[in-house]
């Protein structure tokens, strides 16, 4: 990849103000080595280099948490499908690629709910809701059990 050249990587479902031209960290590059911007419209993570970088090398660029670009707000399945990844390279463009992995984030693993044993449909009963959330609760923040059908 040459400078100028750009590495786009889609989120679908991720949302953040525009941020035009940041210069994240880098592990394995010059610190001024890439720039990054953000385009909710397409929701595309684009990455335009200011320096050579050879063919198989690995990069690490760590985007910032100030940039604002936030999850889906309904998480993210463990190798989420829609994930893409492209460049535009003069010496070997590379379309839309799917990324294959990715880690599953705000999601429920599993939940049951259960009723006490002695609900005869026409009294109130206890609940019983078990869950393995795929990411952290913070103190002050709240879970909400929805059930539309009871009433």
């Amino acid at each position: 990849l040459q400078p100028g050249e750009r590495i786009t990587i889609r989120l679908p479902g991720f949302k953040g103000p525009a941020y035009i031209m940041i210069q994240p960290q880098s592990q394995n590059l010059a610190p001024d080595a890439v720039d990054v911007s953000w385009t909710q419209a397409t929701t595309a993570l684009s990455l335009t280099l200011r320096q050579a970088v050879p063919a198989d090398k690995d990069v690490i660029v760590l985007v910032p948490t100030e940039m604002g670009v936030r999850l889906p707000s309904f998480g993210m399945m463990a190798n989420q499908p829609g994930l893409t990844i492209e460049t535009d390279a003069v010496l070997g463009p590379v379309p839309a690629t799917a990324i294959t992995t990715s880690p599953a984030v705000g999601l429920f693993a599993e939940a049951t709910l259960l009723f006490n044993q002695q609900c005869a449909g026409d009294r109130t009963t206890g609940l019983t809701l078990t869950f393995r959330l795929l990411t952290k609760i913070l103190p002050g923040e709240t879970l909400v059990l929805r059930l539309p059908a009871l009433r």
